[in-house]
């Protein structure tokens, strides 16, 4: 028998990444987890700006990747993306400016400057982690994809 529990089991759920705005250090974007066709959490990110895939100076290239949560004794429970070329260790995880990046994904709940470097920032992304981790545990997730593109 069909049911709608056995349905919400079938329903994929993923991760969508769309870069927006380029600076001279940095992107910005916004981050969407669908559950199905529903977006169940949003929240803005911050990467460092491309340069070619070099390790920990470069964002990953657009794509769609593996992601899979792992332990990560500097950052906790962060999404880690696989499969990236010529690259490793790429996790989705907390900061606030685009000096703590090392080619990964930062999340937050706001761009907006902090510093005096002119560039904007992440606000709340401790927060903003721990909100993205709920989300996920409530629907017993732990491994789906990432779509990166850019507009």
């Amino acid at each position: 028998m069909f049911t709608e529990q056995k349905y919400r089991k079938m329903e994929i759920t993923q991760f969508l990444l769309v870069r927006s705005e380029d600076h001279p250090h940095q992107k910005l974007g916004n981050l969407f987890i669908m559950h199905g066709a529903n977006i169940v959490f949003k929240c803005k990110t911050l990467e460092l700006a491309w340069r070619n895939n070099r390790r920990d100076i470069s964002c990953v290239p657009e794509g769609t990747y593996p992601i899979e949560l792992e332990y990560s004794p500097k950052f906790g429970y962060s999404w880690e993306l696989k499969q990236v070329p010529n690259r490793s260790e790429v996790k989705i995880h907390q900061g606030n400016f685009f000096r703590q990046i090392e080619g990964c994904i930062l999340v937050g709940d706001m761009h907006i400057k902090i510093d005096e470097d002119e560039e904007p920032d992440l606000r709340n992304s401790m927060a903003t982690k721990v909100r993205m981790q709920k989300i996920m545990e409530d629907l017993n997730v732990n491994k789906t994809v990432i779509t990166i593109i850019e507009i």
